[in-house]
């Protein structure tokens, strides 16, 4: 596959996981008369699934991080997150890497990729955080790819896109479909995490509570996908919901709040909450996966179809429960064995 964007005939962008060249180029016809080129479409221009958001944090309802706090868990052990997004202001957020594929500078023009990043730090403190900024309104579809390949190449652990591609778009006389999580997007995210074993956090999309609406890449199968609740845990209205008898979204999260303030709602912000916590309880669940069990294990069911909820919504509180309990007996088991 051939992906398509601006007007140079260079080569832009080559994953090392599937099989995608990203060029700049004037003519389509050259392209798709090259013997070794499947298809050739144009590269996707997303969303950054925000609503509204206009540095104290406040989510409704009310999200208590003093469960993590009080045990130590505040992403300790070379924690590794990236946040894929609008970029950062650095004078407001201290990073440990950062970059620009947008050609735009890092500064966050629309204060997106500003908020989520804070808010990962919020419940994630001492982890490292690693910013790529993929669109100064709106996120390219190839400059995403390109960020989701840096940051595995720095070692994250986590990562964070808040952002979204609609499913299916025209390009031309062509429909470009993605119902199975089988678009280019969705293939290079499933192959890197089953890879890599870096977790990928996306959120599920604002459709208004349409039946089978999550965009790209949050429908694909082994991301984490991340839709809202309200401040009295219904489903937000705008939050995205899949199909019937799918397993996405995978989790549910607050997603309205005040940031100094000012309000923002979205699943854009339900994302990183739910990326934040699971950076923050990282080291203590001992790997990725264990920690994901533990988010799923723990959250609350609201007593809604799986394609509404997911697993439920987040508890912190019974999260931190339960990894603080089971790893404590994990370790005493361990000590016991090396005794014997």
């Amino acid at each position: 596959m051939i992906m398509l964007t601006r007007s140079v005939a260079d080569i832009i962008y080559e994953s090392k996981y599937i099989d995608v060249i990203g060029v700049e180029a004037e003519s389509v016809e050259q392209l798709e008369k090259l013997s070794f080129v499947d298809s050739v479409r144009e590269s996707r221009v997303g969303e950054f699934q925000n609503g509204e958001f206009l540095t104290t944090i406040i989510f409704e309802p009310h999200v208590k991080k003093s469960a993590l706090v009080n045990n130590g868990l505040v992403g300790w052990g070379d924690t590794r997150i990236a946040i894929i997004d609008s970029g950062i202001n650095p004078k407001d957020i201290t990073v440990t890497d950062m970059i620009d594929f947008s050609g735009t500078g890092m500064f966050d023009v629309c204060n997106h990729g500003n908020i989520v990043t804070k808010i990962v730090r919020h419940f994630a403190k001492a982890a490292q955080l690693y910013c790529a900024k993929v669109g100064a309104y709106n996120p390219d579809e190839i400059n995403v790819m390109k960020a989701i390949e840096w940051a595995v190449d720095r070692g994250a652990n986590l990562i964070n896109i808040s952002a979204g591609f609609l499913r299916e778009r025209k390009y031309g006389d062509k429909t470009i479909s993605c119902n199975n999580g089988n678009c280019e997007m969705c293939e290079l995210v499933n192959t890197v995490i089953s890879e890599t074993g870096v977790a990928i956090v996306v959120a599920a999309g604002n459709r208004d509570n349409k039946e089978n609406s999550i965009d790209c890449p949050g429908n694909a199968m082994n991301t984490v996908t991340v839709g809202a609740v309200d401040k009295d845990m219904k489903i937000a209205d705008y939050s995205s919901i899949g199909a019937p008898g799918g397993i996405k979204p995978n989790i549910v999260a607050p997603g309205n709040g005040y940031i100094d303030g000012k309000m923002f709602n979205g699943t854009s912000f339900s994302a990183p909450l739910v990326t934040g916590v699971l950076g923050a309880i990282l080291n203590k669940s001992g790997n990725i996966a264990k920690a994901i069990e533990y988010l799923y294990n723990t959250a609350d069911d609201l007593d809604l179809p799986r394609h509404y909820q997911g697993h439920g919504c987040i508890n912190i509180e019974r999260l931190v429960g339960e990894v603080t309990k089971n790893e404590t007996l994990n370790c005493d088991s361990s000590r016991q064995n090396q005794n014997s």
